[in-house]
């Protein structure tokens, strides 16, 4: 009887406790693994601006074989060459229209601009032989098409921009379209770079002020602010950044996010 009595007790403390535990367990609350925040935008801030010859600069790229830079004029028909410090060197004749956007290929011997009304890009050598031209089939006809251009010199894919309606990223390989993109993180785009220490798309946007860094895919790393609109150029030459602004005929000289 004792025996009997004893495991009746034990049995009804075994399951007091785990009833405890039950209910403890329901209640506790467990950790949630929160859904990765979006890029926070930070403010870039100009070190000093230069003084362009060029009107209504728009486009940029860094010629490292020869330590300069090429802009196009939406008002004139021929890429310039100039300095790091904004200095016209020279010309080089494109007969272009509207010219929003320069690129480089990877040898440096050939130059391809893009035409935002007429949505076409074209290849040239240095002397101004076209070599191509294509255009792009993006949104309808007017002042929001191509918007400038940029080379992967890794791949030799050309990177193209539509302004807006749609805000849209194109990768070629020559002629033939590979996919597009739209970008639904900005109001617009004018101008693109290839950054090839770090592998990644640099953008800057006229009406949102911005900078932004993107994978190759199009997905957006990060975001800068800066204190102007017009922007309507970028480039990278080492740890600097370059933006020409067509409102003011000036280029803005930046040091490159680490991150």
């Amino acid at each position: 009887m004792k025996k009997r009595i004893a495991k009746l007790y034990i049995l009804t403390i075994i399951v007091i406790i785990l009833f405890i535990l039950t209910a403890w367990n329901c209640g506790r609350k467990e950790p949630t693994t929160a859904a990765p925040a979006p890029p926070v935008s930070s403010e870039m801030k100009p070190e000093t601006f230069y003084s362009l010859t060029v009107s209504e600069p728009s486009g940029l790229v860094y010629n490292k074989h020869t330590n300069t830079l090429l802009t196009v004029s939406d008002s004139q028909p021929d890429i310039y060459e100039i300095s790091l410090t904004g200095s016209t060197y020279g010309t080089i004749p494109a007969n272009g229209t509207d010219m929003e956007g320069v690129a480089l290929s990877v040898t440096g011997d050939t130059l391809y601009f893009a035409e935002e009304r007429i949505r076409r890009v074209s290849a040239i050598t240095r002397s101004g032989s076209l070599l191509r031209s294509f255009t792009i089939n993006a949104g309808s006809p007017g002042n929001s098409g191509l918007e400038g251009i940029t080379v992967n010199t890794a791949t030799g894919h050309l990177y193209i921009i539509n302004e807006k309606d749609p805000v849209m990223l194109f990768c070629y390989n020559d002629t033939t379209e590979l996919w597009r993109k739209p970008l639904s993180f900005t109001s617009d785009i004018s101008g693109i770079c290839y950054d090839e220490t770090t592998g990644a798309l640099w953008i800057v946007s006229d009406e949102s002020r911005k900078v932004l860094k993107l994978t190759l895919t199009g997905e957006l790393i990060a975001s800068w602010n800066i204190p102007f609109s017009k922007g309507e150029g970028i480039a990278i030459a080492g740890d600097k950044i370059y933006i020409v602004n067509d409102q003011e005929n000036r280029m803005y000289l930046f040091s490159k996010p680490v991150n």
